[in-house]
């Protein structure tokens, strides 16, 4: 940084703080600031180590911790015309009195410009890794952070206490702070997501388990005041703030108040003017909230929101009421717009990376794999981007296998609970070959369903029959009594035909999960089990998975990491091994059985009721106790020895490309990856 431009950033600061506190010279300091700041040429650089002291909840703790206060507030010029224009209001008048502060991991950015990304049609949206990773959580915290309570910060609040006897806690609001359409965010927006969608099964589309005790109880929430709240939890929940650091448990009453009858009589009427069939069908499709599919009319807290949605592609547009700032008082996000081009889902992967590498995209397509770096490397300074490499510890294995062990099929079912069914299968697998053939080599044998950075994971449990062994797996099926048919090709069922698995699979976006199968095919017939590969969409399979129609589950175990597991419950190492809400890999009826109390479903067997058990007991401790860790140890212990859920190579590394006119990407989590809302994608910038 040049001493010129130092100067002139001190001068900023200096003018923007005499600029806040109003008198008679105000307007001039103002006047004066505006063009200082238009004397920077471009981004500021820090010199800061990232990931040290870079967010704060309140101006007060950014003083506090640094040193440092925070200047007057700025806008971007987009904005600055809309409140000239009359179209807004006052910067002032659109930020809470305490904004959550965030130091950006390289620059403090410049205004404008628009980020183009590639997006799929997912459940009638438009997805896009971006998109989604920019959601407003209730914490926030670092890369670090992990299960550690002391690592996270308010974020949509600005405080919190947690009552002495550990039953309850009570939350401070950000007074000011408004939704994207101009309203306030207030108690009242709390205590209806609370009451009236969380505890609605046909509203609520998750897992409440955070929200009720263990007896199955609900807790409870109570208005203090406009901008104070507590949650009661009716016992004790020591985990509170890392189970609900991805929350976002409030929702815009003033708008989606009209379509639930609580808060409007007419809101059946209102459902159906708009062609639904009574309120919930039109409060459910009002209510799409994940980012990537948000109604545009929907009010939102995040940096961008929906702006148009066509068949070929959707815009998002900053917020003009967003309630971050960066450490020189400059409103989030730096980017006026998102274009995020429309594709099918599992569009020609190659035709996606010549765009980008032709420059028509800022972010590399999802389906980018290992096997694209020598071409990405060879193109970055022609394509003018960088490419990206990180370890994905979050996803134990490239491709994991779950037999659907509630079957209602006679003979699968023995097969597929015959734990030597399982055993021959992982050790027909040539994982080498795999790793070699697709990965680079990048990738090594490993089986366990959570990665190796797992408490309570053991060096034995990721090569646990991992080794290519065809003569012992043929042993195996041999001493089940699997006999072959009159040529030695294929092992027959009680019919006499060739026992054949049905492979579905909805997961296209991994890239290389077509060649994966291809060479599992082959390998699972060196066994005598003819494998029948299917491609099904998404949405047919999760239903297919639900009805305990399929033979077995195959996805990348993704999602899996430790945080994750804790926060929600560790859905690699219980049934149904994936969300059930979602993706239930196997055996989802188990779940459901647990779920109802024996009222739906079907029972499970006890090895299976007590990892159930195991795990919830887990899901009650506090990490870094000793419990905590024999707990987790002993529900991997399970899996591992069980291959329930089994794994065939390590995950390969994720490797991103992103134009050079994207800054402020931390190059170690790549837009998010590492530790979402950790750098939000509000301090990304475009610099021509």
């Amino acid at each position: 940084m040049t001493r010129t431009r130092l100067i002139l950033l001190g001068l900023l600061a200096a003018m923007m703080a005499l600029a806040a506190c109003g008198g008679p010279a105000a307007e001039e300091d103002a006047d004066m600031a505006e063009t200082a700041e238009e004397m920077m040429d471009g981004p500021m650089a820090l010199d800061q180590e990232p990931w040290v002291d870079y967010q704060f909840s309140t101006p007060a703790e950014y003083e506090a911790e640094t040193g440092n206060t925070l200047p007057g507030l700025q806008e971007s010029p987009m904005l600055a015309a809309r409140v000239a224009s009359g179209d807004l209001p006052e910067l002032a008048n659109r930020m809470p009195a305490n904004p959550f502060v965030i130091r950006p991991p390289r620059y403090i950015g410049t205004y404008g410009g628009e980020l183009r990304l590639v997006g799929f049609p997912e459940a009638g949206s438009y997805f896009t890794g971006f998109t989604e990773s920019m959601q407003a959580n209730l914490f926030a915290g670092d890369p670090t952070a992990g299960p550690d309570p002391n690592k996270y910060h308010p974020n949509l609040i600005e405080g919190y206490s947690i009552d002495d006897d550990g039953s309850g806690i009570t939350m401070s609001l950000r007074q000011g702070m408004k939704w994207s359409d101009g309203d306030p965010v207030d108690a009242d927006d709390w205590i209806f997501w609370f009451d009236s969608i969380l505890q609605d099964e046909r509203l609520f589309f998750g897992s409440a388990n955070n929200y009720q005790n263990q007896a199955g109880e609900w807790m409870s929430i109570e208005k203090v005041d406009d901008y104070t709240i507590r949650y009661d939890f009716n016992g004790t929940f020591d985990k509170v703030v890392v189970a609900w650091s991805t929350a976002r448990p409030v929702a815009p009453v003033h708008y989606l108040g009209q379509f639930h009858p609580d808060y409007d009589e007419n809101a059946d009427a209102n459902a159906q003017e708009l062609g639904f069939d009574d309120w919930v069908g039109g409060f459910t499709d009002k209510n799409m909230r994940k980012n990537y599919s948000a109604r545009p009319e929907r009010p939102q807290l995040n940096p961008f929101i929906l702006k148009d949605v066509e068949a070929t592609f959707v815009t998002w547009e900053r917020n003009p009421y967003y309630w971050r700032v960066d450490t020189a008082g400059n409103q989030l996000p730096y980017i006026d717009s998102i274009l995020v081009n429309v594709v099918q889902q599992g569009g020609d992967p190659e035709v996606l990376k010549l765009k980008f590498m032709s420059q028509e995209f800022d972010y590399g397509p999802s389906q980018i794999q290992i096997t694209d770096l020598p071409v990405l490397r060879n193109n970055e300074e022609s394509g003018n981007y960088r490419v990206i490499i990180t370890d994905n510890l979050s996803t134990s294995s490239a491709l994991g296998v779950a037999f659907n062990y509630s079957t209602q099929d006679e003979f699968k079912s023995k097969l597929y609970n015959d734990v030597r069914f399982r055993q021959a299968h992982a050790l027909a697998v040539d994982r080498n070959d795999l790793s070699e053939t697709i990965f680079l080599g990048t990738t090594r044998p490993f089986t366990a369903p959570v990665s190796e950075i797992w408490t309570g994971y053991e060096d034995w449990m990721g090569t646990y029959f991992a080794e290519h062994d065809v003569e012992r797996a043929n042993a195996l099926l041999d001493e089940m009594g699997l006999e072959w048919d009159a040529n030695g090709e294929w092992r027959l069922d009680p019919n006499g035909d060739p026992i054949t698995i049905l492979g579905e699979y909805a997961t296209e976006w991994l890239g290389y999960h077509d060649e994966m199968m291809e060479l599992l095919v082959d390998d699972f017939k060196q066994i005598g089990i003819r494998w029948q590969p299917k491609f099904v969409p998404e949405d047919t399979l999760m239903s297919r998975y639900v009805a305990n129609e399929h033979d077995v589950g195959i996805w990348n175990t993704d999602g899996g990491s430790e945080l994750i597991a804790y926060r929600n419950y560790p859905m690699r190492l219980i049934p149904p091994w994936h969300w059930q809400s979602c993706c239930a890999m196997s055996s989802y009826v188990w779940r459901q059985w647990l779920d109802t109390d024996g009222a739906e479903g079907i029972e499970p067997p006890e090895q299976i009721k007590y990892m159930y058990d195991l795990a919830f007991e887990w899901l009650a401790t506090n990490p870094g106790t000793e419990e905590y860790e024999s707990k987790i140890n002993e529900l991997i212990t399970i899996n591992v020895e069980n291959l329930y859920l089994w794994g065939t190579v390590s995950a390969p590394p994720s490797v991103s490309a992103v134009s050079n006119r994207v800054q402020n990407i931390a190059e170690d989590e790549a837009f998010g990856g590492a530790a979402p809302g950790a750098y939000p994608n509000d301090v990304a910038f475009i610099h021509e």
